[in-house]
């Protein structure tokens, strides 16, 4: 598992290709939880920094239940895995007629990025 410390979103994908079957984890890829223990445990030295970023990406609303899950369960755990703060806007912030929902992911860039890859997947 050492290539997983150097690059972890690079092992995850590689993990990922890998097809393996997933386990009682709640509807996400074991691989994605285990990804996300690689990034809290390898970068405790990183928590101290400052460089913090923000993505924004738009999802249809019929698909943002998904995202979401039953009670909210799947985000809360897409958000615990990446460590990142995810913002998903309401029906009333949206412009005119757009049927697009806004995911807002902001934290540090290994965060975001994972949170991206959780969310896609």
């Amino acid at each position: 598992m050492g290539g997983l410390t150097k690059n972890p979103l690079a092992g995850l994908a590689a993990l990922g290709a890998l097809g393996m079957a997933p386990a009682n984890t709640g509807g996400l890829n074991p691989t994605a939880a285990l990804a996300g223990s690689q990034l809290r445990s390898n970068n405790t030295n990183r928590n101290q920094q400052t460089n913090q970023q923000q993505h924004e990406m738009t999802v249809p609303n019929d698909l943002i239940g998904c995202i979401i899950g039953k009670g909210g369960t799947k985000i809360a755990e897409i958000r615990q895995i990446s460590g990142a703060m995810i913002r998903i806007s309401n029906c009333e912030e949206r412009e005119g007629g757009n049927t697009d929902r806004t995911i807002t992911i902001s934290g540090n860039p290994d965060s975001v990025a994972l949170a991206q890859y959780l969310i896609n997947m």
